[in-house]
């Protein structure tokens, strides 16, 4: 990192925000996980939730990236140090790798973990941020996973993945064995509790009012986990705010309703260029 020259810039925001991530310490460039899809218009970067991957993208990107360049990124909450995987560590993470790679003016796209990463990096730098789109973000109240039972088994998973999605097809015996290898692993479920308990106790809602850019939020009307109600007190704190909600649809809309997720991803981005 010796000739990354913002490495200052981060550091002053890692004091800010109270949080030092180890690779920020030891001056290195953490690794970076992506995938980029289109060649031109406007650069969107895509964020997962706690569980998620970069496979929760893969219905809405075909669609997107014949108008725009997007940007898949994987944050390191398996493979990071537990330094590196609190809401705000990983807000550092997003915004190195925005520095890293020169991305200006990009919109942030965020799923309920994602999306709260995304707005802590627009309330940090709002000038690299042209607008906001968020599906189900943490960051107010979220019925979400702070423990884990001490051998979390397939049922378990099953039961809270239900509460993810309206649409029980979307809980395959292939994800559930996916979640359960995941948890299976002691410092796995160490480092999804650290990111759980971080964005519990990361208390947006005086904050929301100081994000400067246009925030599209995205809603199933059955999300179980960041409920539609709390959608609306994010549009009501937020001063830019618009606010779509999907019928029979659940916490990750951009898997349930991937068309109508991009359609209206598209819409925002011709009204806010």
């Amino acid at each position: 990192m010796r000739d990354f020259k913002e490495y200052d810039e981060l550091l002053e925001l890692s004091k800010q925000l109270q949080v030092q991530p180890e690779w920020l310490a030891e001056r290195t460039v953490p690794e970076f996980v992506f995938k980029t899809y289109g060649t031109q218009g406007s650069e969107i970067i895509l964020l997962h939730g706690l569980f998620g991957h970069l496979s929760n993208w893969e219905k809405v990107i075909p669609i997107l990236k014949d108008y725009c360049r997007v940007t898949a990124l994987e944050f390191p909450i398996l493979r990071g140090r537990k330094s590196e995987v609190s809401v705000k560590a990983l807000a550092l993470y997003v915004l190195c790798f925005l520095r890293f790679y020169n991305f200006e003016k990009c919109y942030l796209c965020g799923n309920s973990l994602g999306g709260h990463v995304a707005l802590r990096v627009a309330l940090l730098k709002p000038d690299l941020i042209r607008g906001l789109i968020l599906a189900g973000p943490s960051g107010l109240y979220e019925n979400s996973i702070d423990t884990l039972p001490v051998k979390p088994d397939r049922q378990y998973i099953r039961k809270h993945m239900y509460r993810v999605f309206f649409d029980s097809k979307h809980v395959t015996d292939e994800y559930v064995e996916e979640i359960y290898r995941i948890i299976s692993d002691k410092e796995n479920v160490k480092r999804l509790l650290v990111a759980a308990k971080s964005a519990k106790r990361d208390y947006l809602f005086h904050e929301l009012p100081h994000v400067q850019v246009p925030t599209l939020l995205v809603w199933g009307k059955d999300d179980e986990i960041t409920t539609l109600e709390v959608g609306q007190v994010f549009a009501s704190r937020l001063p830019n705010p618009r606010l779509v909600v999907k019928e029979c649809c659940g916490h990750a809309p951009m898997m349930e309703a991937p068309e109508w997720f991009a359609e209206e991803t598209l819409k925002f981005l011709r009204q806010t260029q």
